[in-house]
């Protein structure tokens, strides 16, 4: 039942994933992950001891609420980087390798929208799963307590994206996981050593990507260019080379014509 409710939400629609509905994905899935962050930040307890009987707001209070809740948004914001900017490039780079095998450009162009959405619903969806079991089940106290909660939502997230990944794709287990993981490393490293190493460590990657994406564009603008140089005079002015031909044609004859013209209506000269 589970696996079945996961299809469901996971996969994305035949139609496509519309930009809006992807909006939609980011804002829940940075909602939760906000909510989810506020824990390693202070912003539970503070909001626990403005309740409590002794609280009372103050301009310290306030300070201190809002600099933890800005801090959280940080960390949600570079989440969310890490799984639009390097967890789905990776998904469709290694989708590409072990599925069709048809240019990156091609299949970016069809599946990256849908990717994104089922990737950014997945992690909404797992920090929504892991939430209260993680935040009561690791206290302040336990080893390596950020790493432990940053890793905590990835189970989930990965068995809602290998879900996915089979509806889309239809592909076998084994070739699920081996797209999985890899791009499951960056989101794996993250908490533990920092998501600025793991955007680093991820450059080389999104070099080749990018490469890969804009090679085509890139031949394209050369192609263009030495066409433009190499088109007649007529050509490169933006007019067709058979109108130029008529239109030379066409003064060649108004010349004519006008000298026939001025022979005719000419009187002949009077005998002297």
């Amino acid at each position: 039942m589970v696996r079945a409710t996961s299809e469901v939400v996971c996969t994305p629609p035949r139609g496509g994933v519309s930009w809006s509905e992807i909006g939609g994905g980011a804002l829940v899935a940075f909602g939760l992950t906000v909510l989810y962050e506020s824990r390693l930040t202070g912003v539970f307890e503070q909001v626990r001891y403005l309740l409590s009987p002794h609280g009372h707001w103050d301009a310290l209070s306030a300070r201190y609420l809002f600099g933890a809740l800005g801090v959280a948004a940080r960390e949600g914001i570079g989440w969310l980087v890490l799984v639009g900017g390097i967890f789905v490039p990776a998904v469709l780079l290694f989708g590409n390798a072990f599925s069709v095998r048809e240019p990156l450009l091609v299949f970016w162009r069809r599946w990256y929208r849908q990717v994104l959405g089922a990737t950014l619903y997945g992690w909404a969806i797992a920090h929504g799963v892991m939430a209260v079991p993680a935040l009561w089940v690791f206290s302040a106290e336990t080893p390596r307590y950020e790493a432990a909660l940053g890793v905590a939502v990835l189970p989930p997230f990965a068995f809602l994206m290998g879900c996915t990944l089979r509806q889309i794709f239809s592909m076998s287990l084994g070739r699920v996981l081996a797209i999985l993981l890899p791009a499951l490393v960056s989101l794996l490293a993250a908490p533990i050593v920092g998501k600025r190493f793991v955007l680093v460590a991820a450059s080389p990657m999104l070099v080749l990507i990018g490469h890969q994406l804009l090679t085509p564009y890139l031949h394209r603008a050369l192609r263009a260019a030495r066409d433009e140089r190499t088109r007649p005079d007529g050509q490169a002015a933006g007019i067709p080379e058979g109108a130029v031909g008529e239109g030379a044609a066409v003064a060649q004859a108004a010349v004519e014509s006008s000298v026939e013209v001025g022979s005719v209506s000419e009187p002949p000269s009077a005998p002297s």
